[in-house]
């Protein structure tokens, strides 16, 4: 439902409906008007303050696709993350697409309380203890990016997952990592990360991974510590820079 028709059915006011979600009575009135998509974080507590009415994907156009769509541009590959931070997904053809920025693609909630072999947790109380039923797998706005490596035309598009009735599915860790942004919010902070970053070093000439990288010395450092024995500086530590021996994809 859109945010006007649920502020007009509901009968309440931008500065009540403000208020609960915690924003200004100005952008509350934008985002009703469709001049604005609220973020992430704010998304989520207009699904929670209007009990799941409003969703994410009340503020796109049902039946207008993203640009990139316009074309044939090959198949989509939908991914979600687990609670491992595991990407899972589908490719998606033809109708599936239009099902993705519609209604929603269909997966079991499940696939988020897996272990890091892909093994369902069902001590987790999701799976076989409650049925597996699925969930709708929606676009996250802007994710939407060609695949520069695929041997033919194929896009990426991150997901989340909601509930049948729009509210967002309780163990996907998008939608935990919006509620607690927005917690955040209330009080005034702003969370920052810092990424751990992993790559291939590969050979200059062939372009393909190295099995073994140069072996480097650190540097002697003015306050190194004296070895127990003879309490002199301890011989720098030797480092080695280690690669996959598969073929990223590029």
């Amino acid at each position: 439902m859109k945010l006007r028709n649920f502020l007009t059915q509901s009968n309440q006011t931008l500065a009540n409906f403000s208020e609960k979600v915690g924003v200004s009575e100005v952008s509350m009135g934008r985002y009703a008007a469709g001049k604005r998509v609220p973020k992430p974080a704010i998304l989520s507590q207009i699904v929670e303050a209007s009990g799941g009415a409003v969703t994410a994907n009340d503020f796109f156009p049902a039946t207008t696709t993203p640009a990139t769509r316009d074309s044939d541009d090959g198949p989509v590959d939908m991914f979600i993350c687990d609670i491992c931070g595991i990407p899972r997904g589908k490719r998606l053809n033809g109708g599936a697409i239009d099902k993705l920025f519609g209604p929603g693609v269909t997966m079991p909630g499940s696939v988020f309380a897996v272990d890091i072999t892909g093994s369902n947790v069902d001590p987790s109380g999701v799976g076989m203890a409650d049925g597996d039923p699925d969930g709708y797998c929606k676009p996250v706005p802007g994710t939407l990016v060609p695949v520069p490596w695929a041997p033919r035309p194929t896009r990426q598009v991150l997901a989340s997952m909601f509930e049948a009735n729009g509210r967002p599915y309780w163990l996907d860790p998008r939608q935990v990592l919006a509620k607690v942004v927005a917690r955040l919010s209330k009080l005034g902070l702003k969370p920052v990360m810092a990424h751990e970053l992993e790559f291939y070093l590969l050979d200059p000439e062939t372009l393909k991974p190295r099995d073994r990288g140069p072996t480097a010395r650190v540097g002697r450092n003015r306050h190194a510590r004296k070895s127990a024995a003879g309490g002199q500086p301890s011989p720098p530590p030797r480092s080695t820079v280690w690669t996959r021996s598969t073929t990223p994809p590029m």
